[in-house]
């Protein structure tokens, strides 16, 4: 997600299925957990948390998808989160990469063609310059949208 934010995106859906009550855990106290506070016990109890961090400003939506659901299904359960901008990102969680994201975007913006995700093993990464055959793509949507 930081290396998202580096490029500017700081919107998140999180499709959760195992252990999805542990990141929904993970980040209902990540304030606590990240930030300096002050805690007035009682009945008048509340938090002061003190300064800041790098994703004060990120917005993340934790949604259940299911534990079996495949990823077409857990894209398809969050399009109702999904804006009406026309281009969006997916990767897994356990996708890592040195992708420069803002190229990505700009090369997405200047074509018409559908494009996979970037593998992340390097042998495949040269697959990810060649347009995606529209007749090929599974992706169906209301709203055409572009996938990267």
């Amino acid at each position: 997600m930081k290396m998202y934010a580096h490029y500017g995106l700081r919107e998140f859906i999180l499709c959760l299925g195992y252990r999805g009550n542990m990141i929904k855990d993970y980040f209902l106290n990540y304030e606590a957990m990240n930030s300096d506070f002050k805690i007035c016990l009682g009945r008048k109890s509340h938090v002061e948390f003190m300064g800041t961090h790098h994703e004060q400003d990120f917005a993340v939506t934790l949604a259940d998808t299911g534990l079996e659901t495949m990823t077409g299904g857990r894209l398809k359960r969050v399009a109702r989160y999904l804006e009406d901008d026309d281009t969006f990102l997916l990767t897994y969680g356990d996708g890592l990469s040195d992708v420069n994201i803002g190229s990505l975007l700009e090369f997405i913006a200047s074509t018409d063609a559908l494009r996979p995700s970037p593998p992340s093993h390097p042998s495949l990464a040269s697959e990810c310059s060649k347009p995606m055959p529209r007749a090929r793509c599974s992706a169906s949507w209301k709203n055409r949208r572009r996938m990267a």
